[in-house]
């Protein structure tokens, strides 16, 4: 049996978006979700916070530094575990405040990372990537500042009020 099928890691992943509209995605060449296109992210290292982490994937992986993250939501990655054997649920950020300049810094990784147009993604899209796209279109629009959504193959839930913080999710 494969040992990662027993556990559930935490991701994260950023959607950023530039002046024109576009999203920055990339092609994945890894094993985990080979061949599709996703948002800049990855796991959530022991000991590190969840947006520190999400701000390191982002530079790791394309050299952009985000600032004044918003917290979309979390989504939990079913699909994947269906087809690989890997659970994952990953705490989404949204910005549109960056800077740096764009590069593959992980061509082993990734491929064709630049700007899509939101009304015309490339596909596939990682599971993952599409979970939070759907909150960012639910969810920049009708939720307060301190809503969280999950969102999840069933559809969205959202938990008014809430916070969230270090090794737990508090009511406010």
């Amino acid at each position: 049996m494969n040992k990662q099928a027993n556990k559930v890691w935490l991701g994260v992943g950023i959607i950023l978006e530039n002046a024109q509209g576009d999203i920055l995605m990339m092609k994945r060449k890894a094993v985990h979700g080979k061949g599709t296109y996703s948002i800049p992210g990855g796991a959530v290292d022991a000991g590190e916070g969840i947006e520190q982490a999400a701000l390191r994937e982002l530079k790791e992986e394309t050299g952009l530094e985000a600032q004044q993250l918003q917290c979309l939501g979390l989504t939990n990655n079913l699909q994947t575990y269906t087809t690989e054997g890997v659970h994952v649920a990953s705490m989404i950020f949204y910005s549109n405040t960056f800077s740096g300049t764009l590069c593959c810094k992980e061509p082993h990784k990734h491929e064709n990372l630049g700007w899509y147009n939101i009304k015309s993604l490339p596909s596939p899209l990682f599971e993952a990537s599409k979970l939070a796209l759907d909150l960012m279109r639910n969810s920049l629009s009708s939720t307060s500042e301190h809503d969280c959504i999950v969102q999840g193959r069933d559809g969205q839930k959202r938990i008014n009020e809430c916070a969230i913080q270090e090794g737990r999710l508090a009511p406010r």
